[in-house]
């Protein structure tokens, strides 16, 4: 029996070697830094540093990512989160979308903030900075919709 658990340990250990060669794309493509939210819409600071904290890792190309981010198959259930983060919203092109999908970003990311959907829980077990109180909730949420007016 000793000998059995010996394999299986041994065994478990080159899976976990082997995976780690198994790596998500982390790379950000280039990116007009005049398209971004920050460019296009102008927050205040108090704004502009709760998207850093709470939003930016998974709605843009200025992803930080994380020591554990570097281990399989936590690399894998982060990658996935960031590309479909970007893919539903990305603060960095945002200003390349027509006018009305830029409205329509802002609003439902005003929605999202507000019912308290974003920052998802799962990022915010790692990420406990990230965690909006309802002020700042509320304070996003009336940033969103003002900038939703001004999109053109």
């Amino acid at each position: 029996m000793k000998r059995f658990f010996k394999r299986l340990f041994l065994l478990l250990f080159v899976a976990f070697v082997a995976i780690q060669f198994v790596r998500p794309d982390r790379t950000a493509p280039e990116f007009d830094r005049g398209a971004t939210l920050e460019a296009r819409f102008a927050p205040p600071e108090g704004v502009a540093r709760l998207l850093r904290t709470s939003c930016y890792d998974c709605h843009s190309y200025e992803t930080r990512w994380p020591w554990y981010s570097q281990i399989a198959p936590f690399s894998w259930l982060i990658g996935g989160d960031v590309v479909e983060g970007r893919a539903a919203l990305n603060f960095s092109t945002i200003g390349t979308e027509e006018a009305e999908d830029q409205r329509e970003y802002l609003k439902e990311a005003a929605r999202e903030v507000k019912r308290g959907k974003m920052p998802l829980e799962i990022y915010l077990r790692m990420h406990g900075d990230a965690r909006l109180s309802e002020e700042q909730r509320e304070e996003l949420d009336r940033w969103f919709r003002e900038a939703a007016k001004r999109a053109r």
